[in-house]
């Protein structure tokens, strides 16, 4: 029941029962909310024991990146190359716009429009 979207230069914005407000990530925390996938959630064991961690939130794909974009979350760590280019590209503009950063697992600008459609890099979202 919500829809996020952005436009380039227009802000990111959150409809929820027909109400729209503009979303904004929060400033970094002293304790990290981490969004981690419900399906994978062992693969982040070592980094939830993390004292900097101060939530570990399980939640869906696309809503994690949603909830940074509002400001509901801190961080998401993807690692690996399970994600392709179409799963990152329509949450690209939406974290951008919130004032959020998405890059690949080593700090570099996710590539589109590739052969490989894969991210082998991972991506981090905050």
């Amino acid at each position: 029941d919500i829809i996020y979207y952005a436009s380039k230069d227009n802000g990111a914005y959150k409809i929820k029962n027909d109400d729209i407000c503009k979303i904004h990530v929060n400033p970094f925390k002293e304790k990290i909310r981490l969004l981690i996938s419900n399906f994978f959630f062992k693969e982040h064991d070592e980094i939830k024991n993390n004292p900097l961690i101060g939530q570990v939130i399980p939640c869906g794909s696309s809503y994690k990146a949603g909830l940074i974009a509002e400001g509901k979350g801190d961080l998401v760590i993807k690692r690996g190359p399970q994600t392709k280019q179409w799963d990152t590209a329509p949450i690209e503009i939406i974290i951008k716009e919130a004032g959020g950063i998405i890059t690949d697992s080593y700090g570099e600008s996710i590539k589109y429009n590739t052969e490989d459609v894969y991210n082998r890099n991972g991506f981090l979202i905050w």
